[in-house]
This record gives C-alpha cells, sequence and structure tokens, in this order.
C-alpha cells in the first residue's frame, strides 16, 4: 500500500474544511433568501389582499345573486393577480400559484368563518377555524398573515386575511387569500442554482488556496523529514536554514540543527572508541600459551566497545632452569572508556615490570598497587588474581588481590575455593601477601574469573553464584580448557536470558592433563 504523503494528508485535510465551508455558506445563502421571498410575499400579500378586499361591495354578501357577482369578481381579480405576478417574475406562472380567494362570514361569534364564495365551488358552505394560538382572531378587526397554514387541506404557502367592512366600518365578512406553494417554485430554483454557482466557485477558490497553504505548511516538514533521511544515510552535514518562524516549525529545527552536531560529535565519539577498543583487542594475548602438560585457555567478553578486563600470560627465565609460566587475570572498576584506559596502563606496568626485568609477578603487583596509590586521580581500584606454574614440579603459587575467587576442581572430584589474600590494588599501601600454594595433580582444573561471570542476574535478580559453576565443572570436568570456557560463558548467558550483557566478563582455564 503506497503511503500518503504529508503534504497530501494536510491538502485533503484543508479541502474538506473549507468544501465544509463553502457548503455552509452555499446553504446560508439559500436560507437567506428563502426568508427574504417568504417576507416579500407576505408584504405581497399584504398590500394585494387589501386592494382587492376594497373593491368590494358588502351588499354582495346579503342575496345570492350578489354572491354570484362576488364569485365572478373573484376569478377576475385572480386573473389579474396571476397576471401581475407574470409580469413582476418575466415568466408565466400555473394559475395555481394563487390558490383561492375566499370570502367568509362570521359564525360563533367570530370563532368560526362560513365560506359564502370562492374560486373553489366545493369550499362554498364549508367552516373554518379562524382563530390562532395565543386566542388571536384571524382577519374580522385587522389585518393578518399566516405562514404555512395548516388549518385545512388547501395546501396554502401563505395565507392573507383582511375584513370586508359595511358603510359604517363595520367589519361584516372577511378576505381570504391563499398562494401555493407553486408562487415560488422558479424562485427557489433560482435560488439553489445561484448557491450551486456560489458552492463551486468558492471550492474552486478554496483548492487553490489550500493548495498553496498546504505547500506552505508542508514545505517545513518536507525539509524536516529530507534532513532525517540525510542523516539515516550517514551524511551529518546537513543543516536547516528555514525561515524564522517563532513557533513549532522554527523550535523544531533548531533542535534539529543541534542533534546533527551532537550526532557528528558522537560520531567523532564513537571512532575514538571504537580505535580504543582496537587497539586493546590487540593488548590481550592472541593465542594461549602451550606449557608441556598443560592444557590453557583464556578470553574477556566486554559488554561495552571497550572494558576494563584483563588477562595474560608471561614466561619467566624463559630457555632456563626453573622456567615458569605466570598468569594473571584483572578487573578494573567500572567498564567502559575509562576503565579500559586504566586496564591499559596497568597492563604496561605489567609488561615493563615482568618482560623486561624479569621480575616476580608477585612484586611487580605491589608495584602497581603503589602506582595506583601515587595516581589517586583515576579515583578507582583493581582486583587481581595472578600465579605462576612451575611445569618441572607442578608447583602453583598465587595471590589475590581481592579478587573473584578462583574455584580448583580436583581430579577426586573435590572443589577448593581460593579466596582474596588481600584487598584490591589501589585501596592501601601494603603488601598483598600469597596465598598457600600447592600442587597440581593430574586431572586438575583450574578456573578464574571476573566477577562479571559470578555475578551475571536473572530477571528475578538472582545472581549466578560460584556454585552453579562448581557443578557445570563437576558434570563437565574432563572437557578441554577451551570447552570448559565455553560452557561457564554459555551457562552465563543462558543464566542472564538477555543479550544485554552489564559487566565484562572474562575466564581463564587451566587444567592439567593427565
Amino acid at each position: 500500500m503506497t503511503p500518503v504523503s504529508y503534504r497530501s494528508r494536510l491538502l485533503g485535510g484543508l479541502l474538506l474544511l473549507s468544501l465544509g465551508l463553502a457548503g455552509a455558506a452555499a446553504v446560508l445563502l439559500f436560507l437567506a433568501f428563502e426568508e427574504n421571498e417568504r417576507e416579500e410575499a407576505q408584504a405581497w400579500m399584504q398590500a394585494t389582499v387589501v386592494q382587492v378586499a376594497a373593491r368590494i361591495d358588502p351588499a354582495w354578501l346579503a342575496s345570492p345573486a350578489g354572491r354570484e357577482t362576488l364569485t365572478g369578481y373573484l376569478r377576475e381579480a385572480r386573473e389579474a393577480l396571476v397576471r401581475e405576478v407574470d409580469s413582476a417574475l418575466g415568466q408565466p406562472l400555473v394559475e395555481r400559484t394563487i390558490a383561492d380567494l375566499v370570502v367568509l362570514v362570521p359564525e360563533d361569534r367570530g370563532a368560526t368563518g362560513r365560506v359564502i364564495a370562492s374560486l373553489r365551488e366545493n369550499q362554498v358552505g364549508l367552516r373554518h377555524d379562524m382563530a390562532l394560538p395565543g386566542k388571536r382572531s384571524l382577519g374580522w378587526r385587522e389585518l393578518s398573515v399566516e405562514d404555512s397554514p395548516s388549518s385545512d387541506a388547501s395546501g396554502a404557502f401563505v395565507r392573507a386575511y383582511v375584513p370586508i367592512r359595511d358603510s359604517n366600518g363595520t367589519p361584516v365578512a372577511a378576505l381570504r387569500m391563499d398562494a401555493a406553494p407553486g408562487y415560488f417554485d422558479e424562485l427557489w430554483l433560482e435560488a439553489a442554482i445561484a448557491a450551486l454557482l456560489v458552492f463551486l466557485v468558492t471550492s474552486l477558490v478554496s483548492y487553490g488556496l489550500t493548495r498553496r497553504l498546504s505547500g506552505q505548511l508542508a514545505r517545513p516538514v518536507e525539509a524536516v523529514v529530507a534532513g532525517m533521511d540525510a542523516v539515516a544515510r550517514g551524511e551529518l552535514d546537513v543543516k536547516l536554514t528555514l525561515p524564522a518562524t517563532m513557533d513549532e516549525l522554527d523550535a523544531l529545527t533548531r533542535h534539529f540543527n543541534r542533534m546533527v552536531v551532537d550526532l557528528r560529535d558522537r560520531e567523532r565519539m564513537k571512532r575514538g572508541v571504537d580505535a580504543a577498543a582496537e587497539v586493546q583487542r590487540h593488548l590481550l594475548p592472541v593465542a594461549c600459551p602451550g606449557l608441556r602438560g598443560y592444557d590453557i585457555h583464556g578470553g574477556a567478553r566486554y559488554c561495552d566497545e571497550a572494558g576494563g578486563d584483563y588477562f595474560d600470560f608471561f614466561r619467566l627465565a624463559e630457555g632456563q632452569p626453573g622456567e615458569r609460566l605466570a598468569l594473571i587475570i584483572a578487573d578494573v572498576a567500572g567498564h567502559g572508556l575509562g576503565a579500559s584506559l586504566v586496564m591499559t596502563s596497568v597492563r604496561a606496568m605489567l609488561q615493563q615490570g615482568v618482560r623486561m626485568q624479569q621480575e616476580s609477578i608477585f612484586d611487580v603487583l605491589q608495584r602497581v598497587n603503589r602506582q595506583l596509590l601515587h595516581d589517586r586521580r583515576t579515583g578507582t581500584f583493581v582486583t587481581a588474581f595472578a600465579a605462576t606454574i612451575d611445569p618441572a614440579c607442578h608447583r602453583f603459587e598465587w595471590l589475590s588481590a581481592g579478587h573473584d575467587p578462583g574455584l580448583l576442581l580436583r581430579a577426586t572430584g573435590a572443589v577448593e575455593r581460593l579466596d582474596a589474600t588481600g584487598i584490591p590494588l589501589g585501596v592501601l599501601e601494603s603488601d598483598i601477601p600469597p596465598g598457600e600454594a600447592f600442587d597440581l595433580a593430574p586431572g586438575d582444573l583450574l578456573v578464574v574469573g571476573t566477577d562479571g561471570l559470578s555475578q551475571v542476574r536473572n530477571p528475578a535478580g538472582e545472581p549466578l553464584g560460584l556454585e552453579r559453576i562448581a557443578a557445570l565443572l563437576r558434570a563437565d570436568g574432563q572437557c578441554s580448557a577451551e570447552d570448559t570456557w565455553e560452557a561457564v560463558m554459555g551457562l552465563a548467558r543462558a543464566h542472564q536470558e538477555t543479550d544485554l550483557q552489564e559487566d565484562d566478563m572474562t575466564l581463564m582455564v587451566v587444567r592439567r592433563e593427565n
């Protein structure tokens, strides 16, 4: 279905409004014409019926012969009136337009009138009610006009009464004149045609005006829509330059231009964050080290483009007697670009201390602690788990600076926790004591992760917890280190029940092969 544009909808709405107004104007014109013609008809009837009544001799009322003369006079008067109306209108009308001329004499104290003469013979002798609402009598004392009478079935449109007086001025009868609806048919037709022409002309003028007005109203909106389309295509150099109107469209234009500027700033910031994330990805190990007799795997998943988790491996005294493998996993408080910058500085200090000077990983962590305390402007702290593995004797030495507990699954099925041995780095200037060293037996499995794993919460707010991870390790303890890493990460995603990750997740898996 083809969408209707805003301009078309606006034009349609304005056209409907203008057509409604044009129709209302035509109806009002027609009603005004009708009312005017009705008033003119009443005035003509009043003047005419008085003239006709003035020529009636009261003596005609007393005898049958006089009534015959009266009836003849009424016929002549009707013909004269029809000719007068035809001449006024410029066209002939049917005789029924002057429906009747009737002479009535009063009965029952004037409440009713009896017809003694009429253009219609069947009306002679009939009685008619001569009263209107409010007990006002018609025609006996003074001139009266009745609009759309309903006293009989004559179908009169306007009915006028006037008294017929004797030589003393006493009312002795009344003359009634009836005008039928046909009297105005031609006039109404002319009024209808005039109203239709007014409607058509007004509609055409309204169409032109509304088309122009809709264009003026829709043009700013269409400009904003075009600007939004350009922004959606990635064109962030768009700027609207609509005339200042000091209304909602003007405010929309200002907001749009500010939005585009903000988007450009955000785009520049995003490119910077993407560049930082790309750099950070290159700071993490590309591949896990090969250590004879061990299967090792590690990896990180950040919730933002960049994160504060870090893991790494170092070979100490490489190629010499007593060669060992050092491993470290760290978690900077928070996540995002700020945590990523702190993590980068921590990594630099570790690289300098371990790789260039071949110091103990534990001594390097003490130096990192002092450096973080010295630079208090960071306002952050770092948890870390560090360990060394001697492949000759399988000795495992470790310390934990406030880090999430590691899990050691023994080949026997027992699970041991490697809890923190000290507070996080960057809090107090004190050495972090090492944990109790132990030997790794064939089949032993060590898992160390950041709290983004163990503290991931389901929709009910329950954390995953180390117990669920330990249960998974018991059930899946003979898999490779990489498969174990994938299984723990999958457990965290399944527990979270959503793709929206709230914290960085990093995990390191070390297994001594059988």
